[in-house]
């Protein structure tokens, strides 16, 4: 079976299953309280507990990983998460973004919660595959919105790419902040994960894009 990302529920923020086989992924937490939809999900698609082997976090935002310490008391799993994201998740802060509007500073008024620090096991600082953990899945590092932003690729070409689409969406509307630590980088970070496969892009807000709309939406 190629494993595949599911989602959680409509929210605010999105959070997936990576279901392979056996194993099962978090990715992302959502905002506090989150947890509940998550393990309904969980108990919806008949997927026990103690098959979810791994939390991984695209970014280091509270509006992303508000429930992780809930989900990780619960679950007892390691934590993933990119660098240098990791040192704010486990302060219980944000990663620097750059809202230099109105509108910029009412959303990071989301992004920017301060929440629950969470110990972060395994930090990402290069590309990895997830066979240890038993799922057919890649980690792909994309800084952009964040230095530390991470994309998780599954067998079946479904991505989940955190916030750098919502990133590239902003970045290309007049009069819209770059909502991105790194505004020069969010294109690359979307081409690299497109030429690694892709076929569904999965973004931490809204709904599912087939990745050739991306491509020659965003990145002609």
């Amino acid at each position: 079976m190629a494993s595949t990302i599911l989602s959680t529920g409509n929210s605010f923020t999105n959070a997936y299953l990576l279901k392979d086989d056996k194993a099962v992924a978090i990715i992302d937490a959502g905002l506090p309280g989150h947890e509940k939809k998550i393990f309904a999900a969980l108990e919806a698609d008949g997927i026990a507990r103690d098959q979810v082997k791994l939390i991984i976090l695209t970014h280091g935002h509270g509006d992303h990983y508000g429930s992780l310490s809930a989900l990780k008391d619960a679950l007892h799993v390691p934590v993933m998460a990119g660098w240098p994201d990791a040192s704010y998740i486990e302060k219980g802060e944000s990663a620097p973004v750059v809202p230099i509007s109105l509108a910029g500073r009412m959303i990071g008024l989301f992004t920017g919660a301060k929440v629950t620090p969470c110990k972060v096991d395994v930090i990402v600082k290069e590309d990895m595959d997830l066979s240890s953990y038993g799922i057919d899945a890649r980690v792909l590092t994309m800084p952009g919105h964040t230095i530390g932003s991470l994309a998780v690729l599954a067998s079946d070409g479904s991505c989940a790419v955190g916030d750098n689409l919502a990133a590239l969406v902003f970045k290309n509307r007049p009069g819209m902040p770059p909502f991105a630590e790194s505004p020069e980088l969010i294109g690359a970070g979307l081409k690299k994960v497109l030429d690694s496969g892709s076929r569904y892009i999965y973004p931490g807000h809204g709904n599912r894009w087939d990745a050739s709309t991306v491509r020659k939406k965003f990145l002609l």
